[in-house]
């Protein structure tokens, strides 16, 4: 975070062994203030406290996101010690050294600063008051403000003497300004106060039981502490790693359970951590190797804010002090040990690097001897979104070196950057900060072996312009986020000799970079982390989200239901199914609604007709479902007239014949009048029934009656002209559109709908055909328009019944459902209606061919 102060923790048992300072700086290739006018590396090393009596140890200091920085150490004269800093200003330079804490007998010690981004400060220590100088009976703080300078001194926490006391561990500021303390008191209590920027110090509140805690806040204000807890060992021993975290309006949550099997004892350092913007936070510890060794090695364990803690983690082997952790925006760590090679008897600087959805990589060393076992250090860390890191370290001859981590390119060999004043000293506790523009700071102790005396001295880092090229990670597979296959293959390329993992596992990269990762899933949501990593330390991470789904879409048919027989044209088809599928009936699509019901209406066939229902969702599964209904051709006369016709088909012949006999008898009778007349002298006249005749068919010829069942013009057979079946030609002409209702707007329809066609089926004269359909059309009964007809190349006018003509023409079509008709089928002659007469005839005949062979015939033949 920056602003944040990375300062070296120092062991109160062993405070000249402190000679590693690190911090994964924010040195994002540019550089603050007037550094940009500054060749970049390491300056030349300059003392902070010249001219100030006594000896200077235990430097500490943070810097701010201009450029600018606050060094803070103990100056101590014999007896008592004071708390003295001196601030950089980026431009000017250091300024001179300001005794902040001072005038008294007593004892201050350990002072630690922190910084916020537009350079307010704080700083805290252990007040020990004489005459014992031990215990430290209160922790003391000061700001600074750049407009106003240094406050005065203040008390956030105080014991009485002789009831223990207390150690500042660790201090820290959020992005407001906010600051919070962790310490611990003698008799194993852990505490924490914090305070906003101008307001009063909070009263201390008790978070645990244990000792050395370790603090980490984010930009919002949220903090993590970690500390050794205690257990049922010798007052000692701390044998748990037990962390909170505090949630601004909320407090602090119950403890939580790190490592519980942690043996370290007194002489080791507590635990550290680091935290991110996102909450992402990393703790470090040493764990004993063995109950039975002093080895210990270092540990780790990860927390994601929803998540909680991770298991913990062996980070490395051999870990003498304490490990150091960083943890940049992208939730990527750096962790750093100090390892004791026991062959050599030295120390070497180890490094290891964990990556999101890889994990700790493998640990390299990043400095080798850097100490003697008797001097070995503790170190700091920062981080910034670029993850690039930088360590500074004293090495065993007594100087103060660094080495840069950048991604991509990796750790840079160490370098001396500075020691102090002549050839003869030790330069050790480095102590380092940086800001997120690449200006960093590192601050050491330097002990002149010859004066015996110590100093402060700092050197000011400038970063590089030189931006690492990015690793590359290409995702070419799965190309579609959701499939109905639960065999998915993750593929891709990166480059040549990168290491690549998908969720964990390692897949073998071939030479030309490309990889290959194929799993089956079951059916939900599943995110693919992949990560690809090379030596050099670039990271490159590609999340994919694929959802399969197997499972056919849920499809109900509602309409219509199993079986069904109807004389209507069109048929409603309905259901549900799920919101968002693709919906295809009898070939044609329908629409789905929001709640994912479904309603359309289809034409129907004559005779039997299968409705298929297919429903696809977005993964391509399919549901089907189907019915079958069977279409009675509408087109049918007058039911009760029906079956007069039958009847009058065996009794108009009778009647023909009677008729004959008598007119036979009438002949004879007048024949022999004839003769008797000539005989007489007078004649019989024959009577005139030519007008009569002549009458019926004029009638006829005008749409009248339909006498005979159909018109002359349809050539019925002469013994039906007694049937009295009628319809007029109007009603005949709707109930043959009604049969084609469907094609009331088709593009292209059969050729019944044509005048011609039209006139043979309702069976009256193609010159009456505009007497009878100008007045349907002008009654809004039919609709006259231009479309295609089948098998003719030009279009054509043709008829289609309107919505109130098909509703009429069910009228008329009503009125002879039950009419009784007979017919010869495999079982023999029987009767029955005529909508059973159109169902046993599976569709090989209409209406009309029924009633012409009834006329013709007395009986309709289905045998054929």
């Amino acid at each position: 975070m920056e602003g944040a102060r990375y300062v070296t923790r120092l062991s109160r048992l062993s405070a000249f062994g402190a000679i590693v300072a690190i911090t994964v700086a924010a040195l994002l290739m540019g550089s603050a203030g007037h550094a940009s006018a500054q060749s970049s590396g390491w300056m030349a090393a300059v003392p902070l406290e010249t001219g100030v009596p006594g000896n200077a140890t235990g430097a500490n200091i943070a810097a701010d996101s201009q450029g600018n920085a606050i060094a803070v150490w103990v100056q101590e004269y014999g007896n008592r010690s004071d708390i003295w800093a001196n601030r950089f200003v980026n431009g000017p330079g250091w300024g001179s050294p300001t005794a902040i804490e001072t005038g008294d007998d007593a004892l201050d010690i350990s002072p630690m600063v922190a910084i916020d981004a537009q350079g307010h400060a704080i700083v805290v220590w252990d007040h020990c008051p004489p005459p014992l100088f031990w215990p430290c009976t209160s922790i003391h703080a000061i700001r600074f403000d750049p407009n106003t300078g240094w406050g005065l001194p203040t008390t956030i926490a105080t014991w009485s003497v002789g009831q223990g006391s207390l150690y500042a561990a660790d201090l820290a500021v959020d992005g407001s300004g906010t600051a919070m303390v962790v310490w611990e008191d003698s008799n194993g209590a852990v505490w924490a106060t914090r305070a906003a920027l101008g307001r009063s110090w909070e009263s201390p509140t008790l978070i645990g039981f244990g000792a050395r805690p370790g603090l980490a806040v984010s930009p919002n204000g949220t903090a993590i502490a970690v500390w050794q807890g205690a257990g049922n060992y010798p007052s000692y021993h701390y044998p748990t790693i037990l962390a909170k975290r505090f949630s601004p309006g909320q407090g602090w949550s119950s403890p939580m359970l790190l490592d519980q099997v942690n043996e370290t004892g007194d002489t080791y350092p507590g635990p550290v951590v680091a935290v991110n913007a996102a909450g992402v936070a990393f703790a470090t510890w040493n764990r004993q190797s063995s109950s039975n060794t002093t080895r210990s090695d270092a540990w780790a364990a990860r927390f994601v804010p929803g998540a909680g803690w991770g298991k913990a983690t062996l980070v490395g082997r051999d870990s003498y002090q304490r490990p150091e952790v960083i943890v940049d925006t992208s939730g990527n760590a750096i962790a750093t040990w100090n390892r004791y090679d026991f062959d050599s008897g030295y120390h070497d600087l180890m490094a290891d690097l964990y990556v999101t959805g890889l994990g700790w990589t493998t640990a390299t060393p990043i400095a080798l001897g850097v100490g003697f076992d008797f001097n070995a250090g503790s170190s700091a860390m920062a981080s910034d979104s670029s993850g690039t890191a930088l360590v500074v370290v004293s090495d065993h001859h007594g100087r103060i070196n660094a080495t840069r981590w950048v991604p991509g390119l990796g750790w840079s060999g160490p370098s001396q950057i500075g020691s102090g004043t002549g050839e003869f000293g030790i330069a050790y506790g480095p102590a380092i900060a940086a800001n997120k523009r690449g200006i960093a700071f590192a601050a050491w102790t330097w002990y002149d072996n010859l004066s015996h005396t110590s100093s402060i001295w700092a050197s000011r880092y400038v970063a590089s312009d030189v931006a690492p090229s990015p690793l590359d990670l290409l995702i070419s597979s799965p190309e579609t986020l959701l499939t109905d296959i639960p065999n998915v293959t993750v593929s891709g390329t990166t480059q040549p000799g990168a290491t690549v993992q998908v969720d964990g596992t390692q897949v073998s990269v071939d030479s030309a970079g490309r990889f290959s990762y194929a799993i089956i899933l079951p059916d939900g949501l599943h995110t693919f982390f992949v990560v690809a990593y090379d030596a050099s330390g670039r990271v490159s991470t590609k999340t994919i989200t694929v959802v399969v789904d197997t499972r056919a879409p849920a499809l109900t048919l509602v309409s219509p239901g199993a079986d069904v027989t109807t004389f209507d044209g069109t048929i409603e088809v309905s259901g549900t199914t799920e919101p968002g599928t693709t919906l295809v009936v009898n070939g044609f699509s329908a629409a789905v609604a929001l709640d994912g019901s479904f309603s359309v209406r289809i034409g129907l066939t004559e005779g039997r007709n299968t409705i298929g229902v297919t429903a696809t969702d977005a993964a391509g599964n399919v549901a089907i479902r189907s019915a079958t209904v069977t279409y009675v051709n509408p087109f049918i006369q007058d039911l009760a007239a029906l079956r007069l016709v039958a009847i009058a088909s065996t009794v108009g012949v009778v009647a023909l014949a009677s008729l004959f006999l008598v007119m036979s008898i009438a002949r004879w009778a007048r024949e022999r009048g004839g003769r008797r007349g000539s005989q007489n002298g007078s004649r019989l006249e024959e009577p005139d029934g030519g007008s009569s005749q002549a009458a019926d068919e004029q009638k006829q010829a005008n749409g009248g009656p339909f006498v005979r069942g159909l018109p002359v013009e349809r050539r019925w057979p002469a013994k039906a002209a007694s049937v009295p079946v009628r319809l007029t030609a109007k009603e005949r002409i709707l109930l043959h559109l009604l049969h084609f209702a469907r094609y009331a707007d088709a593009p292209e329809v059969p050729r019944e709908l044509t005048q011609e066609r039209i006139v043979e089926a309702a069976g009256i004269d193609r010159r009456h055909f505009a007497q009878y359909a100008h007045p349907l059309v002008k009654d809004g009964l039919v609709r006259e328009r231009m479309a295609r007809v089948r098998g003719a190349v030009q279009r054509r006018r043709v008829y289609v019944a309107t919505e109130e003509g098909r509703n009429r023409a069910l009228g008329v079509r009503d009125r002879i459902r039950s009419a009784m008709v007979r017919i010869r089928d495999d079982s023999g002659i029987r009767e029955v209606t005529v909508a059973e007469a159109l169902l046993e005839a599976r569709g090989s005949m209409s209406v009309l061919d029924i009633l012409r062979e009834s006329i013709e015939t007395g009986v309709v033949d289905l045998t054929r």
